[in-house]
């Protein structure tokens, strides 16, 4: 249930177009309670574990395989050593007839309910990709949700880091509200730790260069959903 301080900031804040898009959270939130079918939560599901170069992912696998169901043979490891946009692009072009792609790097797990839950996002919502909320190492909300980059954007963070988190939006590429965390809703990017794309809308978007624009230009949105949760092995 949206909560009355957001939706006044909604409503009084940010006019007509905004009534239309509670309503859609309201209608998606009531499809996300509809349990998934095994074979829309597996079947058509590719699973790509981004590395380092060095590390080993069969402990990822093997969770994978075993929570989830997802055949070893739906998952490939990728070298990310040359970038994570890259990596990622590869694995969209390697995805074959999948229709959803599992993006994750190979130090993060996902909770019981976290692939269930993006899977359920991404059917109510229609969404190109949807990510998790991402936990630290101290088991907080990391500040994952990110702003189109811009060179002020960049040169606030470079300068100021986490300093004056209250700083105007123009001097930040990084979400620093709490509230943005706490609720499903759409995004303009994200970090790519774990992602949840959906393969024909990233095809049609072409270059992967971790901006997200690519795929909002196909039509489609990005959503955050905090119902599932990437944290650190």
């Amino acid at each position: 249930m949206l909560e009355p301080r957001r939706l006044a900031r909604r409503y009084l804040g940010q006019g007509p177009a905004a009534y239309r898009e509670v309503r859609s959270w309201v209608d998606e939130e009531t499809a996300a309670t509809t349990a998934l079918s095994p074979s829309y939560s597996t079947g058509r599901l590719a699973v790509a574990i981004v590395t380092d170069g060095r590390s080993d992912a069969a402990a990822l696998t093997d969770d994978l395989r075993d929570r989830e169901g997802i055949a070893p043979e739906r998952v490939r490891v990728i070298d990310g050593t040359h970038g994570f946009a890259a990596a990622v692009e590869h694995a969209v072009a390697s995805a074959g007839d999948a229709e959803r792609l599992l993006v994750i790097r190979h130090d993060l797990r996902l909770d019981g309910e976290a692939v269930a839950a993006l899977n359920r996002r991404m059917r109510a919502s229609g969404a190109g990709i949807v990510v998790p909320r991402i936990e630290t190492a101290e088991g907080q909300t990391a500040q994952s949700l990110l702003r189109d980059p811009t060179p002020w954007r960049a040169l606030g963070d470079a300068m100021l880091g986490e300093r004056f988190p209250n700083r105007p939006l123009s001097l930040s590429g990084v979400d620093r509200d709490a509230e943005s965390y706490a609720f499903a809703h759409p995004v303009k990017a994200a970090d790519e730790a774990t992602l949840l794309i959906h393969v024909p809308t990233a095809k049609a978007a072409g270059r992967w260069d971790g901006t997200f624009r690519g795929i909002r230009e196909q039509g489609t949105t990005v959503w955050y959903e905090p119902a599932a949760t990437a944290r650190p092995a």
